[in-house]
This record gives structure tokens, sequence and C-alpha cells, in this order.
């Protein structure tokens, strides 16, 4: 009777941890979906009944009972078994477990009053440095983390005064560790830290999930009897080899699983010494600063990491070389000799897979040989030393046209540059082609001469790939590869730090050569410097004037600015204020006339004369012809007098279902110029309006610089759960307002999409009430609390009128605002070439 209480108690102790396991990944849940709320402690509650039930209802069950006397300490206060021999213990009696439990209940709350009591008397002085206390192992990880974030100077009261909010801000600090630091508020609070590493009963401590879970065991490196076990526990936790961390190792293994055998030994033997082998070099890395963990992390060796950590390309050539090292000294010969005739590796000419078939000695089919390859790529990733989305990272931002220069060790082992891309694709698991799409991107030169319509040529390199990489959702390197594209196409030229047009047409040639005017000149003037530039491969006349000058007016780019003289509406000055005060003077002077039966009025004679407006009358023009019908205000200039009527039956409801009815007759993505050939004025000027309203209702979203489309056709089979679920992470983890770019980068390299940070704002605007995120939006700026106006110009703007040094300045605003620090250059560089400053 005594040895089936003790087999229930053994049990009731499995199943604790068992739901001991099932708390920590809810409570994960919990954290990341606000609507679980309240869920930890349903399953505490849930823990205590089933405990309670086990003990009265159980009286059928034998276990065989096991005793630890020696193995590695969990922080929940399991044990992982690494010294078997057991011990039966002493009996004791269902009712003297309870009455047991129940005095161990008391004396808890007894020595907790007590501590609490004498905390005024015991405590660490509240200004004494963080760094000065000893911690036992468990806390020293956390210990240097809090001290790498707040500095050395942090102390224990500002320690104790965190809360667990202020935490969970921090970069990288699960919600696993806020039970780790809760119990370090209480050792310093009780004073009962100690310099002890390792704790009275000898047992090591593992550091939290989210530590392990950024380490991987190279695969290749494992004895048989080590890799049937890996695959049992993938496989009992729904994971495949190559994703499954040490995390999942020690805290996941099913304590039935220690009855299994594998490779004819007993499960637990194998699980004991490779938890041994893993402990011997995880002591080496642990604690370590993230320079000392790139030293680490060579290649080839038991522990691979799939943290975060920026290696060179020439780094990562060296450590996936000695990975492929391992696995070509460690693996099946067979499926050796597949994957060196598969890339050309070593000497080997790159083969089919017919061709592998008819030299192996086993006589294959193609379909055998295709399977052992499959099995021979999983068992190469799962020894790898870098996570394959952190190869890929890399890859996309070092994937030149002469993509063997980046990775010379690695590329040097290729027959040719075929097997040693098809090799990268492979370890970084991107789909066929989709390196190749990166080497030589898809890139319009209409893009660039769209640019040159607005900036001065020639055009800035820096200015060209940042906008390359906005409209497109590219990387650097993919920008400049595109770029260099064009010019071998001969449709721009590069020289230095400047791009050339080489293609533009009358209408952007013209808009190009009036920027370099900036108070505006004869149609005559701008022709003649347009030939001179050459980016235009038309000539211009000089005796009248070009078609290309009414459709440069008609886009919005120039306006009429004199009798004869243009000038480029960059130049004109004037507030939203501005606008509608112009626009209300000229609407009253109409409705006034229109009351006296008088319809149709001059501008200049009947209007601007008499209103007495500020303005010059060519900006107030200017104003009534591009925005008057905001206010039904209907301008005519063709005829060579300035006309303007009210048409009170205008609708502007009626203007913008045109738009979204084109859309929908034939769905696709549209360009302004599109939009501006459905609506009733034709102007560049009112379809920008209509477009703002329409997005502004969420009916129309902006899906890169140039196009348009309907939400619903934008988003279509697009991972949308995914993308909103990692742009929450980033903003909790930054803690501080993000500019888009820093999610559209982290989205297409973790989920391989190719998006342009237009689509990414879009997206995340239309979706945010739909999954319940209160975000807040400005310009391309995301933030979880209000953001009054600010971006990354207001904030370099503000830094610079008080600093000078570029570095400070780029530091200042990348503490406010999470962004690329080459972009935060560029907004600086912007402003400098714009102000005064500096």
């Amino acid at each position: 009777m005594q040895d089936k209480q003790k087999a229930i108690l053994d049990e009731i102790v499995n199943i604790n941890k068992q739901f001991n396991c099932l708390s920590e990944q809810l409570n994960v849940l919990v954290f990341h979906c606000n609507e679980l709320v309240g869920f930890r402690n349903q399953i505490s509650e849930s823990i205590e009944k089933l405990i309670v039930v086990t003990q009265l209802s159980v009286d059928n069950v034998s276990v065989n009972p096991v005793a630890v006397n020696q193995g590695f300490d969990k922080p929940d206060g399991s044990l992982v078994a690494i010294n078997s021999d057991v011990s039966a213990g002493n009996n004791r009696s269902q009712c003297s477990l309870e009455a047991e439990a129940e005095a161990e209940a008391e004396a808890e709350a007894e020595a907790e009053a007590e501590a609490e009591a004498d905390i005024e008397q015991r405590n660490v002085e509240p200004n004494a440095l963080l760094s000065s206390v000893q911690f036992q192992k468990e806390f020293l990880s956390l210990q240097s983390f809090l001290l790498k974030n707040y500095g050395d100077s942090f102390t224990c009261g500002e320690f104790l005064t965190l809360t667990d909010m202020q935490l969970l801000s921090l970069p990288h600090f699960g919600v696993g560790k806020l039970e780790l630091a809760s119990q370090m508020k209480r050792l310093i609070k009780s004073g009962s830290v100690s310099s002890d590493e390792i704790s009275d009963d000898g047992l090591f401590s593992w550091p939290d999930r989210d530590e392990l879970s950024e380490w991987v065991v190279n695969y290749v490196l494992l004895t048989e009897p080590q890799r049937k076990l890996m695959d049992k526990v993938a496989r009992d936790i729904n994971v495949s080899v190559s994703q499954l961390n040490l995390a999942n190792l020690i805290y996941d293994v099913d304590p039935s699983l220690m009855k299994a055998i594998v490779a004819g030994v007993k499960f637990n033997l194998v699980y004991e010494d490779l938890l041994v082998n893993i402990k011997a070099e995880f002591d080496v890395i642990y604690g370590k600063t993230e320079d000392e963990l790139k030293r680490f992390i060579t290649g080839g060796r038991l522990l691979g990491y799939v943290g975060s950590l920026n290696f060179t390309s020439f780094e990562m050539s060296k450590i996936i070389s000695n990975d492929l090292d391992a696995f070509l000294s460690n693996e099946d010969e067979r499926l050796v000799n597949i994957v060196r005739s598969r890339f050309g590796i070593d000497g080997n000419k790159r083969s089919t897979l017919e061709a592998i078939a008819n030299v192996l000695p086993d006589k294959l089919t193609r379909e055998r040989v295709r399977q052992l390859q499959v099995d021979a790529t999983q068992r190469l990733l799962s020894s790898l030393s870098i996570q394959s989305s952190n190869i890929w990272a890399n890859v996309r931002n070092n994937a030149r046209p002469q993509i063997s220069s980046s990775y010379p060790e690695l590329a040097a082992r290729f027959s040719d540059e075929k097997g040693f891309i098809g090799f990268l694709e492979m370890i970084s698991q991107a789909e066929k082609k989709e390196l190749d799409n990166l080497l030589h991107p898809d890139c319009s030169v209409d893009f660039i001469n769209d640019l040159a319509k607005l900036n001065k040529a020639p055009l800035h390199l820096c200015d060209v790939i940042d906008n390359i990489k906005e409209q497109y959702g590219y990387t650097e390197q993919q920008a400049i590869n595109g770029l260099y594209g064009l010019q071998e196409r001969g449709e721009l030229s590069i020289d230095a730090d400047n791009v050339f047009p080489r293609s533009l047409n009358k209408q952007e040639a013209f808009s190009q050569a009036a920027l370099f005017f900036p108070l505006g000149a004869s149609f005559k003037d701008i022709h003649a410097l347009a030939n001179e530039q050459n980016y235009c491969k038309s000539i211009f006349p000089l005796d009248r004037q070009d078609h290309g000058v009414s459709m440069s007016v008609d886009e919005g780019f120039v306006y009429l600015s004199g009798h004869g003289t243009y000038r480029h509406t960059s130049y004109l000055e004037f507030s939203d204020q501005d606008k509608e005060r112009v626009l209300a003077s000229v609407q009253n002077v109409l409705q006034a006339s229109s009351r006296k039966g008088i319809d149709t009025l001059n501008l200049r004679v009947d209007v601007y004369e008499k209103a007495g407006l500020p303005e010059d009358y060519f900006t107030v023009r200017h104003i009534v012809r591009e925005y008057g019908f905001e206010r039904s205000i209907f301008f005519a200039g063709k005829s060579g007098a300035d006309t303007v009527s009210l048409e009170p039956e205008f609708s502007l409801k009626g203007q913008k279902e045109a738009i979204v009815e084109m859309f929908e007759k034939d769905p696709k993505p549209r360009t302004r110029g599109d939009i501006v050939n459905v609506i009733r004025s034709r102007s560049f000027g009112h379809a920008g309006f209509y477009i703002s309203e329409l997005i502004s209702e969420g009916r129309l979203v902006r899906i890169d610089a140039e196009h348009y489309d309907l939400p619903h056709i934008a988003f279509a089979d697009k991972p949308v759960t995914l993308i909103m679920d990692r742009a929450s992470v980033i903003l909790h983890r930054a803690g501080r307002p993000v500019e888009v770019g820093v999610i559209a980068e982290e989205c297409n390299t973790r989920l391989h999409l190719e998006y342009p940070k237009a689509w990414y704002i879009s997206l995340l605007r239309y979706y945010a009430e739909k999954y319940r995120k209160n975000w807040h939006f400005y310009h391309n700026i995301v933030a979880v609390e209000p953001l009054n106006g600010m971006s990354l110009h207001s904030c370099a703007k503000s830094w610079l009128s008080k600093i000078s040094d570029d570095d400070a300045i780029i530091d200042n605003v990348y503490r406010e605002i999470m962004a690329d620090k080459a972009h935060i250059r560029q907004a600086v560089q912007n402003i400098r070439s714009s102000c005064n400053f500096g």
C-alpha cells in the first residue's frame, strides 16, 4: 500500500511538470495576445485541482519510483536526470502526506512574514551598485543583461523600482525572464544574496528559455543514438530537427520518454551523455558579450547560434565553410557524395539527379536520389552554426552581381557559380531563383525619370538608392544592382557619386530644366538648357513652345508664373491656410456674382483685383486651377483668358466613385496618371486630392511610390497576421516610435518577401483596428503612443538646432525613433542642404 502511495505521488509530480511546461507556453501567448489575460491563474488553479483529484481518486496506478540524486536543475525546481541511481526513500501514508503539506504551507507563510518584517534590517543598500552584488549562477545572465542595458552605475534601488512593463520593453527581454527578475528583487530586499555559483545540492541551473532558444545542436557531430534521440524529441513536440533548440531539449522533453529505447540504448542514458556534452560547451559561451560570441562561432562546433549577430560576408563565408567541412567529414558517405555532386563541391562537377544515380554503386533510381538529397539537405541545415534566416539576411545585404567575391572562402569550393548560388539558396531556405532576383532585380527607369522631375540632375547616387529601396522594398545592395543594370542597358549613366538621366521624355526634361530657374524663365531659356543638359533623346525647338510645356503644367510640376514665363512648382511657397483663404475669397466673389445672375467671371479682372489678395496673380491662378474644385470652383484658361465659375451640381463623391469603379472593373495597380483619365478635370492635382480622400476613408491604399490599389486586392493572400505580429514585437521591444522601414526590412527578411515601405505602412494602417492595435501613425512612423507630429525630419531638425556633430545628432534621433541610421543620416543631410544649418 505504501509503495502504491509513493507511485501515486511520483505520478502527481510528473503531471505537475507537464503542466509547468504548458503554463510556460501559455504565458507567451498571454503576452502576445491580450485576449488571453488571466489564463495563467486558471492553469494554476487547474493544476491544484488536478493534484487533489488525483490524490483522492487514483488507486490502481503503478509507476516505477525514481529518485534523482544528481542532475541539471531547471528554474521550476524539476530535475533533468544525469545519474539515474534510485532510492525508494521513506514510505508515507496518504494522510501523513496531506498533513505534511499543510505544515509546510504554514511554515512557508511564517518564514515569508518573518522575512518581510526583517527587510529593513537586512536589505542591500539602495545606492549599492548592482554590479557589486554576488548572485547565484542562475541570476548572473540577468545581472549582466541589466548592466549592459542600464550601465555599470545602475543601482539596486533603481532595479527595485522597475515595473514588469519597463522590463518587458527592453530588447530581447522575454516573459520568461520576469519570474527570474522577481526572484532577484526578493533576494536583494531580503539580503539573501550569496557569492555561491553552484547551489548547495551541486546542481547546475540552466538559463531561462529565451537564452537557451538561441542555441541549437550540430546534428552531424552527434552519435547515432543521440541523433535518434533528437529525432524522437522533434517528433514529440512537432518541430523539424533543424528547428530543435536547447530550450526544447532542456524544458520540453516529455518525462515519459525517459523509459524509451533509442538505437538499442535507454533514452535517459543517451540524454544524460548529450546534456553533459552540451554543458561542457555551453560553459564556454554562457554570459559572453556579442563580440565574444562572434569569436566563438567559427563553424563546425557542437552548438550553433540562431540569435541575431551581425557578421560580415567574409566571416559568414568562413563559418559556413567550416560547417560544410564538419558535414562532409561526419555524415553518411552516400549522402556526402550526393551533396558534393549535386552542387559541384571540392573538385566535383555539378551533376543532375540521373547522372548521380548512374554512378552510385547502389544503382539507385532518380527518385531515390532525390529523396536522399532531401534527407541530406535537412541534415546539413541541422549542422549550420547560424540560422537560415540570418544567413539569408546576410546574403540579401551582400548579393552583388559578383557574389563569389562576397563569400570567397566558401565560393572557392564550388566548380561554378550556378552551383554556389544553388547552395546559398538551399542553406538560406530561399525560393528557387530568389537569389537570382537579388542579383538582377527589376528596376524601371521610369521611376528614376520621375525623380528627375522633382530633383536637379545629376541626381545624388545615395538619394537614388534610398528612393529605389523605398519604392521596391529592396536592400541597399539590391538597389545598387538594379541601378547598374539600368546603366548596362544605356538608360542612365553613373559617374562617381552621381546619376545622369539619359532617357527623359520632353515633359520630364522640361520639368528638370525648370528646376535651374528658381525665379522662373521663358520657355525659350528652359528649352535651351534642356538641350544643353542632353538628358532627353529629342531636341526642343527654340522658336516655338514645345508640347512638353503644357504636359508639365497639366501634371503640376510647372506653372505659368508670368506672361510667357514658367516656374517649377517646388519654388511655390504657400501654406494650407493660405490656400483656404484664397479659395474662400474667390468663392465669395463668385457667390455674390451668381446672386446677380452672372455665373462666369474673369479671374484677374473680376475676382483677383476686387478681392485684394496679397499673393501675386499667378500664384492665385495656380491655387484656383489646382485646388478650386474642392469648393466647386471650375477654372478655364485654355483660350488665353482665365475664367472661373461655380458648379453647384459638381459632386466630389461622384468623382471618387468613378475612381473606385475603375479599380473594380479592371483590378490592377494604378498610377496617378491612370486616375487622371477618369476624373472630369483631367488634373493631376485634383487626382492627388481624390487619392488622399479615398486613402483616409480606407477605400484605397498606396502600394509603392507610384501605384495605388484597393485594399482587398493589394493584401489578398498575404501573411497579414505574421506581419502584424512581427510589427507588434518590434514596437514592444523598441519602446519608442519606429520608422516603418525597420518593420519592412525584418518582415522581408524573415518571411522572404519583397514589399516596399509604402506597402507596409498601408497594411499596418488598414489592419490596425481590425487587429485591435491602438497604434498611431504620422508619415512613415508607427507608435503605440500619440506622435503629435513627430517624424524623422522634425526630430533631426530639432537636434540640428542644438548640436552640430552629425554622429551625435544621429545617435540622439535614434534614441527617440528606431530607424535605420543611414536613413537618419540622409534626413540630416537633406535638412542641411535645404536650411541654414552649418
